[in-house]
């Protein structure tokens, strides 16, 4: 509701919400479900600011939820995953082995908050 919107928009503006909690404790799957969650929140209440902000925070490049950056080779898996690509193909293109492709895919799904190929393909855009 547009209480609770305002609640986390002031705790959003304010700067406590990605340096404390959920978004400041290194857990990047929940603090990306916190940050969807406030940002549907926001853009429900119509509350343009700070789903503003949320989308920005939401939508980092390469720097992770919880500040992490990606390695060049996690930002090129995510780019080739996120692109459509199965991991077979990822392997193939990068000449590394299928289950390092698994391997830096599970990483970039960490770093960037994501649980899904479709989710990486949705942020990606």
């Amino acid at each position: 509701d547009g209480g609770e919107a305002l609640g986390l928009g002031e705790a959003f503006g304010a700067g406590e919400a990605p340096r404390g909690g959920v978004l400041g404790g290194g857990d990047a799957l929940r603090a990306g479900d916190a940050l969807r969650a406030a940002l549907d929140c926001f853009e429900a209440a119509g509350a343009v600011p700070f789903a503003d902000l949320a989308r920005a925070e939401l939508g980092k490049g390469r720097r992770g939820v919880g500040g992490e950056t990606l390695t060049p080779t996690e930002q090129q898996v995510a780019d080739l995953v996120a692109a459509g690509h199965t991991n077979r193909e990822v392997a193939a293109r990068l000449f590394i082995s299928i289950r390092t492709v698994e391997t830096h895919l599970a990483a970039v799904y960490r770093k960037l908050g994501v649980r899904s190929r479709s989710e990486l393909a949705a942020r990606h855009r």
